[in-house]
């Protein structure tokens, strides 16, 4: 890999991330006076200068902790710290640029500046990593991802302009909005949920292996990072300047790992169960038009069979979130693999002829407002479950919960689909752990009284047990060291 490709794999600084443990107070007290020194400063603002550290080196070691090998983007550029809304309040451009210098000078970070081209109105923010130096640091203050959250003020309700009122077109410029009643409510809610996931242990029991696995994979997507533990914080996004456009639930480090992996999810140590909403979007265009279509598959269509039917549900919802027709095609023909001779321009025909009450909301952009509703729907299930101490991990239509809490789960969705629809829902459950663990069950051989006990397995032996026990303790250490971080960091014995 060139150095250039080397500086690419980055994560965004995020002058949001906080803690007030003791262990990383004492780290950044120990720099701060070598920070002192250097700058030969007898009298300065410490509450500043503490603050502007803390934040700089809780982004490097959570970096450091997704990998090793992985850079900081650092912008250096005064307005990037600016007071607003967006901005909190713990990093000042004047003192972080100073910080920023001393701790390279001193080699506890390996810089690469940045550069933009005013010509092209592009270019690359500075990259910085912990150094071998600094790294002992971390090690010796026995820092963890289980010590950092987020900052309580930092912004959740976001608002973006689209792509047209953007100056950069490939980056949605946010709105500094005012607030009223409703954000004001918006924002109140999410408090509600994000404190109840800040002290909820959440992680994924996968072995070490596989964990390795599964980052390098999500490390080859441009659009995705290796996971990122302390990403626990969601967020609302809006779009088109109006709050009445997405609205959707962002920045859960589950939301962004492959659907296959989210059944190893673990809330405070337990197994969990993903259920979703069937077709919801298909399913709002008929309930505007006051028609109920049952348990009736949306996505069987003539010359596209059962084989295709994955893809005729993505083209589908490809047609609903287009602006129009032609951007429809183009994408069908970008995105999906067709049977021969079957264009894009087939499958639009063929699902307008399977549709034709709901067809003329086809290719109108309709969808950022469908998003819109079923944010509603989600912050009333996820808000509800909440308040009873039931943790429902969002994953757009979908909730994660515990096992023990899916029909509290089902209950919560169905009623607050019927609030928002005023019609039925239909939920489907993914595919669960429950079922690997029955499949498990089932190759255990039977008891030999099948006359007293019929369908009684054989229960599972001392040696099996300590085999099984020794398996997790070997193969799964990461996941394990990361429990004992959470049960420290709390207090838990």
């Amino acid at each position: 890999m060139d150095k250039a490709s080397k500086l690419k794999h980055s994560k965004p600084f995020k002058d949001s991330l906080w803690s007030e443990f003791e262990e990383i107070d004492n780290l950044v007290s120990k720099l701060l006076e070598e920070i002192q020194s250097e700058l030969h400063l007898k009298r300065f603002n410490k509450t500043k200068y503490k603050s502007n550290l803390k934040v700089l080196l809780l982004n490097l070691f959570v970096t450091y902790s997704v990998s090793p090998k992985m850079y900081l983007a650092v912008s250096r550029t005064s307005g990037e710290y600016s007071n607003k809304r967006y901005n909190t309040r713990n990093i000042g451009y004047r003192v972080f640029i100073k910080i920023f210098n001393v701790i390279t000078k001193l080699k506890y970070i390996e810089y690469h500046p940045g550069h933009y081209d005013p010509i092209t109105a592009s270019g690359n923010r500075s990259r910085v990593r912990a150094n071998t130096k600094l790294i002992k640091c971390f090690k010796s203050y026995s820092i963890s991802t289980a010590m950092i959250t987020n900052d309580k003020d930092e912004e959740t309700i976001i608002l973006k302009k689209s792509k047209d009122e953007s100056i950069n077109p490939n980056r949605k410029d946010l709105v500094d909005y005012i607030d009223n009643p409703t954000t004001n409510k918006m924002r109140s809610n999410l408090e509600e949920i994000n404190a109840l996931l800040d002290r909820t242990w959440l992680d994924i029991e996968i072995s070490d292996k596989e964990h390795t696995k599964l980052n390098k994979a999500l490390d080859k997507k441009p659009d995705k990072n290796p996971i990122d533990f302390t990403r626990r914080k969601l967020r609302r996004i809006f779009n088109n300047s109006s709050f009445e456009n997405g609205g959707r639930f962002y920045h859960g480090w589950w939301q962004e790992i492959p659907s296959a992996y989210r059944k190893y999810i673990t809330i405070s140590g337990k197994r969990v169960e993903e259920e979703d909403f069937s077709g919801i979007h298909i399913r709002m265009l008929y309930a505007f038009e006051d028609i109920e279509i049952g348990s009736e598959d949306t996505y069987l269509i003539e010359g596209f069979g059962r084989k295709y039917r994955d893809q005729v549900k993505v083209a589908l919802n490809t047609i609903i979130n287009a602006k129009t027709k032609k951007e429809a095609i183009y994408s069908i023909n970008s995105e999906l693999t067709l049977p021969k001779n079957k264009s894009a321009q087939d499958i639009f025909n063929q699902l307008e002829l399977k549709h034709p009450k709901i067809s003329k909301y086809f290719a109108t952009g309709i969808g950022i407002e469908l998003q819109y509703l079923d944010s509603q729907i989600a912050e009333k299930v996820i808000l509800r479950l909440a308040r009873d101490n039931i943790v429902a991990l969002p994953v757009h239509d979908s909730f994660i919960v515990r096992m023990s809490h899916i029909n509290d789960l089902k209950d919560e969705m169905n009623k607050a689909y019927e609030e928002v629809l005023t019609t039925e829902a239909i939920t489907d459950k993914k595919e669960s752990i429950r079922k690997i663990l029955e499949q498990q069950e089932q190759e255990r051989p039977l008891v030999k009284d099948q006359i007293n006990y019929k369908g009684l397995r054989e229960p599972i032996t001392g040696n099996e047990l300590i085999n099984i026990t020794k398996e997790g303790i070997n193969n799964f250490k990461q996941y394990n060291q990361r429990e004992n971080e959470w049960r420290v960091s709390r207090g838990f014995p």
